[in-house]
């Protein structure tokens, strides 16, 4: 849609993306999801699948596919760039943002990327709080997994890689209150920025 904004959101495991994406979707954003396509995959291969199962079926898609797979999934199987505001939760590497954000280019949409950060340690701990069936119990496990979500073992998934090209980055140590008044502000910020481009295009 001419002039649209979508906030695609980064960030590690438990930094607060799932959470993010419903303070916008209560705030009027329309909510998808790439890691939606890459669970209701792994659940049908794996039943229950791990963090890691997660991890490893994704990989073999990106082998298969390319690394903007699920981003294509995601362009094809939904109304997306049909939204005046939306929020895509769960980007997993550079190539999903660059085609996300040349294809909404092509409809006069803005995508911006927003990296959620959070100490590895802290997140672990809510993590443990959400109670999600296969994440680690064990924080030796979820460190691997972050290891591997940063791209040790191959470029599909590169939470790094992301954080350092996001266009914000908003430190969530705070509760959901905090969050939500950071957002609010954000969105404010990004919607004012959206409309003087479009007036001045």
């Amino acid at each position: 849609m001419k002039n649209g904004l979508i906030i695609a959101i980064c960030g590690e495991s438990g930094a607060g993306k799932s959470t993010t994406t419903g303070i916008l979707k209560d705030a009027g954003f329309g909510a998808y999801s790439l890691s939606g396509f890459l669970r209701e995959e792994a659940e049908a291969k794996y039943g229950t699948p791990t963090r890691e199962q997660v991890q490893d079926h994704a990989r073999a898609m990106q082998r298969d596919h390319g690394n903007a797979y699920y981003a294509q999934k995601l362009l094809e199987n939904t109304d997306l760039l049909d939204q005046e505001r939306a929020v895509v939760d769960g980007m997993r590497n550079l190539e999903e943002v660059a085609l996300l954000r040349e294809t909404a280019d092509a409809r006069g949409t803005t995508l911006v990327l927003l990296a959620l950060v959070l100490d590895q340690h802290q997140r672990f701990d809510r993590v443990q709080g959400r109670g999600r069936t296969g994440d680690p119990g064990d924080k030796a496990l979820f460190f691997r997994d972050d290891s591997r979500a940063n791209g040790s073992e191959g470029g599909f998934q590169n939470n790094q890689s992301l954080v350092a090209a996001a266009d914000i980055c908003v430190e969530n140590s705070g509760d959901v209150a905090a969050l939500g008044a950071k957002l609010k502000d954000l969105i404010d910020d990004v919607s004012t920025a959206v409309i003087e481009k479009a007036t001045s295009a």
